[in-house]
């Protein structure tokens, strides 16, 4: 049987395979050091180049089991991660749900939040493959 991280490292995988579809470069698992001095890890980073610039977008993936849905600490967790790496683009993707306070908390600090049902959508939409 294989683990919860493993599982989340998959779901990680086919999130990053969006993004290549849509970005000009994609990093998994990229260290950035924040103005904190702290070493931030961000599930996946992607930039974009367009007329007005480069976009950053750092992502965040959530597995969860069972019902489980994203909590508001764990939005507040990618909030910080966005503040100190100056990232200005979150994108915070689940195969679930977001409980009612990290929807809020999420709006406010305008992450794209998808749950699971607009996750499988854009899988959809654009012929990604899905394990989960």
């Amino acid at each position: 049987m294989r683990s919860q991280n493993e599982i989340g490292d998959d779901f990680e995988k086919e999130v990053a395979l969006y993004y290549q579809v849509h970005a000009d470069y994609v990093d998994i698992n990229r260290r950035i050091k924040g103005r904190s001095g702290v070493i931030h890890e961000l599930d996946i980073y992607a930039v974009k180049k367009g007329l007005f610039g480069i976009t950053e977008t750092a992502v965040e993936c959530k597995y969860k089991n069972n019902g489980d849905k994203v909590t508001q600490e764990e939005v507040a967790n990618f909030v910080v991660k966005l503040l100190d790496t100056c990232v200005r683009r979150g994108d915070f993707v689940t195969n679930s749900d977001f409980t009612n306070y990290a929807r809020l908390l999420g709006n406010f600090h305008r992450l794209r939040l998808v749950e699971g049902r607009s996750w499988n959508m854009l899988c959809q939409r654009y012929g990604l493959p899905q394990k989960h």
